[in-house]
């Protein structure tokens, strides 16, 4: 048996960032992903990126899981603000509708995290905001959300 002391490792809350990789670039994944295993996950160089920064303090990930009759069913419900609107965004945006994606989400320590899996993967949609008042300016709200029965898993540690 092996201990591993918690009170030496800094926990700083929220995510640090995330990644929306659409199933076409998953180039290698086991059907059923474990913490063992995830490492093995390849992904394809990326033709089209799209960095936004910072974006940070508002990224919120989910991870509800519930008793059914055939397993455990995780309801991963992800999402962010970006406080700006602009062609390239909905360009890029518009082009992962209707596209199966798995969702990467990285902690401040660097730990992260991978939700879906290329037999499971979760939806992705977005929506503009704009706000009434001028104070409350204008916005666009990323989603990725679905149930799957694939527990989300710790690529590295």
């Amino acid at each position: 048996m092996s201990d591993l002391n918690v009170s030496v490792v800094e926990q700083t809350g929220g995510w640090f960032k995330v990644a929306i990789v659409p199933l076409y670039e998953v180039l290698v994944c086991p059907d059923i992903l474990t913490n063992d295993n995830a490492s093995s996950v390849v992904f394809a160089e990326s033709d089209s990126e799209l960095d936004i920064l910072p974006v940070g303090e508002n990224i919120k990930i989910t991870e509800v899981s519930s008793k059914t009759k055939s397993g455990i069913l995780y309801t991963i419900k992800g999402e962010f603000e970006i406080a700006y609107q602009s062609a390239a965004i909905d360009t890029f945006f518009h082009n992962l509708l209707q596209t199966k994606v798995l969702l990467i989400g990285v902690k401040h320590g660097g730990q992260k995290k991978i939700y879906g899996s290329k037999k499971f993967p979760l939806q992705f949609s977005y929506q503009f905001i704009n706000g009434q008042k001028y104070e409350d300016g204008s916005k666009v709200k990323v989603f990725v959300s679905g149930k799957t029965p694939q527990k989300p898993v710790f690529i590295n540690d």
